[in-house]
């Protein structure tokens, strides 16, 4: 059985004014072998209980995530788990 790994790209990370230390975190999800979108991933930001699925294009959006360091967690069966660290400005 070949086993994929998973590609979280990080297409938009925004720090929006919700409020003076939260943001929004969106991107997408892709098979890093051929580029194409994962749908039905789950994407957790380690640490502050804050999760999407990724939609039919591989899409996923968190509101609310706090400024600072953060993990971004990135699963799905029958794919290895990936693991992105980034840091969250306030906007």
């Amino acid at each position: 059985m070949i086993r994929h790994y998973l590609t979280a790209g990080l297409l938009l990370l925004l720090a929006l004014p919700l409020s003076a230390q939260k943001g929004t975190v969106s991107g997408r999800v892709t098979d890093a072998e051929d580029s194409r979108p994962i749908a039905n991933v789950s994407v957790v930001l380690a640490q502050t209980g804050l999760f999407a699925a990724t939609d039919a294009e591989g899409k996923f959006r968190i509101e609310n995530a706090p400024a600072g360091s953060l993990q971004l967690v990135v699963s799905a069966s029958g794919f290895l788990p990936s693991e992105q660290n980034f840091e969250l400005k306030p906007g």
